[in-house]
């Protein structure tokens, strides 16, 4: 699959978040958190082999959200400063970013919500990747669509 498609799937997938703010459809997709400079370094070393880790016999496995909505209000909350990272230090959500998560088997490959966590977990080693710049959406929908008609006239 080249990257522009899944560019197209992921920028689709945003779209219809940020209108309907539904998670009922069962995608192959879902997002996780990472520290920014170390994903960015291994998706830029190797994409094909970027894996978050799922669970184990002593780790959960990683954070998993359904929406985008939903990884980054907890990037933002409180809830992010309550993660174990096993270290015992603090972590500064602003070193972290949300990342795209393809499960191969769909939400079989999270575990159900943990209320305490505000989060599930993932079970299987899965692919990361980066996602496209999401910023348009908190513009307008008119500016959007007037721009999306200016671009079709110039055509």
């Amino acid at each position: 699959m080249s990257i522009e498609v899944d560019y197209v799937r992921w920028e689709t997938r945003a779209l219809v978040e940020a209108l309907m703010d539904s998670d009922t459809i069962n995608w192959r997709r879902a997002y996780t958190i990472g520290h920014t400079r170390s994903y960015d370094e291994a998706l830029e070393k190797d994409p094909d082999n970027a894996f978050k880790l799922g669970k184990t016999e002593d780790y959960q496995g990683g954070c998993v959200f359904k929406t985008l909505k939903e990884a980054l209000e907890f990037l933002e909350s409180s809830h992010f400063h309550d993660i174990n990272w096993g270290d015992g230090k603090p972590r500064d959500p602003k070193n972290f970013s949300v990342y795209g998560l393809h499960l191969v088997n769909g939400y079989e490959d999270i575990s159900e919500f943990d209320p305490v966590a505000k989060h599930h977990y993932l079970l299987i080693d899965s692919k990361f990747s980066k996602l496209p710049d999401y910023s348009y959406l908190t513009r307008p929908l008119s500016s959007i669509l007037s721009e999306l008609n200016s671009n079709e006239t110039n055509r």
